[in-house]
C-alpha cells in the first residue's frame, strides 16, 4: 500500500494537464545582412528567441572576423534583447568579414546563421585641392585619388553648388574610372558667385566626397581706357585703347567708336581691333574736314559691351592730306614757326604732287656758300641762294621756282627745293604721300635719288635715295629726280 502512494504522488508531482505547452530547448538566432557598410564599420542586425527550459543566458550578441565560422574565440559584442543590432566600429577598408549571432547559458553556446560582407573602399583625396584659372564662368579644379591599384574606382570627378556639401545629385563632372590625379573643367557657373566644390570617386559600394573647398567667380566687369587721339587729318585720324582686365569673360570683340555726337556706341561708325585683352591701336577714317567728333573705346564679352573714357577731336589738316596744289608732309610744332622765311607763321609743308624733271643739282666745281643749313624750314632760302648763284637753266632750284598749280581759281607759285632734313620727312611719309598724290592726278616718287638744297662742298650736293632710304653726297652735275615743295 504504501509503494502505491508515493508511486501516485511521484506521478502527480511531475505530469503535466492536457493544456499546459512544451518548453524549448535551444535557442533560435538569426543572423540578417549587415548595413551601413563604411571603410572601418558597419552595423550588424539580428534576432535571438533563448530557450524556455534551459538556464538563464549567459552572454548573447554578435561573433565576427575573417575566419568563415566566426565564435567567441573570435571578436564579439554583446547586445541583450530579442531583436538586436549594434554598430561595429574600427574594421579594416575593403575587408571581407563574416558574422554571425550568438547566445551563451550553462548549457553551451550557440550560433546563428554566418552573413559575409565587405567593407567599403577608403578613398583618399589628395591633402590639396586646388581651384585655378577661375574665370566669370569656369574654373579648373584639380585634385587626386591616390592608391596602389587595388582599389577599383568606378567613377571620379568634381560636384559643386552655391550650397555647402554638395554632392553628384546636382552639378559635376564625370573624369573616367580609376586612381590617379582629377582635373575638371567646371563651367556653366554664374558671374560674381560664391560655389561650394569637392572632389568625389564611387567604388562598387559608395560614394566618397573630398575636402570641401569655396570660390568666388569673376565679376565679368571689364576694365578698359581709351588712347588719346593722334595724328588728326582732315579725314582720318589715329586712337586705340588698352584692356588691362577682362573680369573673367574673354573680349570677343575690341575697338573704337565715334560720332558728332556725345556718347558714341557700337550702333554708330566703329573700327573691329581683334580680342582680348592688352593694347590695340585703330585707325578712325572717313571723317569730315572742320568737324568736332566724340570717340571712345570698346570692348564687348559674354556679358556685355563696356565703354572706356570719351574723347573729343576737330578734324584739321594733318600729314598725307591734299591741300592747295600739294600733300602735307610736315606739320609745324606750333603756331609762331615761318617755314619759308617770310616772317609769317606757318601751319606746315606741302610736297609737288608731280615730279618736275630730273636734272642736275647746278654750280658744279663752285661753291655757293649759305646752303649748309639743313634743318627743316630752310629751304626756301637755300634756293633763292642757289637761284642767285647759279645761272644755268633747268637746274633743280629753278624747276622749282618755275614750279606752278592752280586750284579752285586760285595760282600756287611760291615752291622751293626741300633741305635735306625735309627731304627726309617726305621720304618718311612717302607712302602717305604717293596715295593722295596719284588720287588727286599726281605721281609716285621714283625709286632713286632726289636732290636737296643743300650742298656739301664747291663739287657735291646732299641727295636722298627713295629706294633704300639712305642720304647720299653726290656730284652736282649728276642728274636726279627734283620735287618741290611749299609752306602753307
Amino acid at each position: 500500500m504504501r509503494k502505491i502512494v508515493l508511486l501516485f504522488l511521484f506521478l502527480s508531482v511531475f505530469s503535466c494537464s492536457d493544456t499546459e505547452e512544451f518548453c524549448t530547448l535551444t535557442p533560435l538566432l538569426t543572423t540578417d545582412a549587415p548595413s551601413n557598410l563604411t571603410p572601418t564599420s558597419a552595423t550588424f542586425l539580428g534576432s535571438i528567441e533563448a530557450p524556455t527550459c534551459n538556464p538563464l543566458s549567459i552572454s548573447q550578441g554578435f561573433v565576427y572576423g575573417t575566419n568563415a565560422q566566426p565564435n567567441v574565440n573570435d571578436q564579439f559584442v554583446e547586445v541583450d534583447g530579442d531583436a538586436i543590432s549594434t554598430k561595429i566600429s574600427g574594421l579594416s577598408p575593403n575587408q571581407t568579414y563574416h558574422c554571425r549571432t550568438y547566445l551563451t547559458n550553462q548549457v553551451g553556446t550557440y550560433y546563428g546563421n554566418v552573413m559575409r560582407f565587405q567593407t567599403a573602399v577608403e578613398v583618399v583625396f589628395s591633402d590639396v585641392v586646388l581651384v585655378a584659372d577661375i574665370t566669370a564662368f569656369s574654373a579648373i579644379i584639380t585634385s587626386g585619388v591616390p592608391g596602389n591599384g587595388s582599389v577599383e574606382i568606378t567613377g571620379r570627378g568634381v560636384c559643386w553648388s552655391t550650397s555647402p556639401s554638395p554632392t553628384i545629385t546636382g552639378s559635376k563632372t564625370e573624369e573616367g574610372v580609376g586612381l590617379g590625379l582629377i582635373a575638371s573643367d567646371v563651367t556653366g557657373l554664374s558671374a560674381a558667385t560664391i560655389y561650394y566644390t569637392r572632389s568625389y570617386a564611387t567604388s562598387g559600394l559608395e560614394t566618397i566626397y573630398g575636402e570641401e573647398q569655396t570660390f568666388t567667380t569673376r565679376d565679368a566687369v571689364v576694365s578698359l581706357t581709351t588712347t588719346s587721339v593722334s595724328a588728326i587729318s582732315a579725314s582720318t585720324a589715329k586712337s586705340g585703347g588698352t584692356i588691362s582686365d577682362d573680369g573673367g569673360a574673354p573680349i570677343t570683340v575690341r575697338g573704337i567708336c565715334w560720332s558728332t555726337n556725345p556718347n558714341p556706341t557700337q550702333a554708330d561708325d566703329k573700327t573691329e581691333d581683334g580680342s582680348g585683352a592688352g593694347s590695340f591701336s585703330s585707325d578712325l577714317t572717313g571723317l569730315t574736314l572742320g568737324m568736332t567728333y566724340y570717340t571712345r573705346s570698346y570692348a564687348t564679352n559674354q556679358v556685355g559691351t563696356t565703354y572706356g573714357e570719351e574723347m573729343t577731336f576737330i578734324t584739321s589738316l594733318g600729314v598725307g592730306d591734299y591741300t592747295q596744289g600739294g600733300v602735307i608732309f610736315y606739320m609745324a610744332p606750333d603756331q609762331n614757326t615761318d617755314l619759308n622765311g617770310d616772317g609769317i607763321p606757318d601751319q606746315g609743308l606741302l610736297v609737288a604732287i608731280k615730279n618736275q624733271g630730273v636734272v642736275e643739282f647746278g654750280c658744279f666745281g663752285s661753291e655757293v656758300g649759305g646752303l649748309s643749313e639743313t634743318r627743316v624750314g630752310t629751304g626756301a632760302q637755300s634756293t633763292t641762294a642757289l637761284l642767285s648763284a647759279c645761272a644755268s637753266a633747268g637746274i633743280a632750284a629753278r624747276l622749282c621756282d618755275a614750279y606752278s598749280v592752280t586750284v579752285e581759281g586760285k595760282d600756287y607759285t611760291d615752291w622751293f627745293l626741300p633741305s635735306k632734313d625735309a627731304l627726309n620727312e617726305i621720304y618718311q611719309n612717302k607712302n602717305s604721300i604717293n596715295s593722295s598724290a596719284i588720287a588727286n592726278g599726281g605721281d609716285e616718287f621714283i625709286t632713286y635719288f632726289y636732290w636737296s638744297s643743300n650742298e656739301k662742298d664747291r663739287n657735291t650736293a646732299w641727295s636722298h635715295h627713295f629706294s633704300s632710304g639712305h642720304p647720299g653726297q653726290n656730284d652736282k652735275d649728276s642728274r636726279y629726280g627734283v620735287r618741290a615743295v611749299r609752306a602753307f
